[in-house]
């Protein structure tokens, strides 16, 4: 994982808070906001997949705040 490829991808998982802002367009946020997403989700990074092909989160106690112009959701 040392190629620059994963550096979003660690940079995220090293984050004590993450505040995402994007506009929510008919029910649905940006595709750029997804392709993001989707990018930095790495297995041994930000997720570690364990026998019985189960998920553990390497996120998890971490603060994310989506926002747009109308509300606001925290997650944690």
């Amino acid at each position: 994982f040392s190629d620059e490829i994963f550096d979003d991808a660690r940079l995220f998982s090293s984050a004590n808070q993450i505040v995402i802002a994007a506009p929510y367009w008919d029910l649905s946020f940006p595709a750029s906001l997804k392709n993001y997403v989707e990018a930095i989700n790495i297995v041994w990074i930000n997720f570690c997949l364990l026998r019985g092909r189960k998920a553990l989160q390497t996120l998890q106690g971490k603060k994310i705040n989506l926002r747009n112009d109308s509300w606001r959701v925290n997650i944690i």
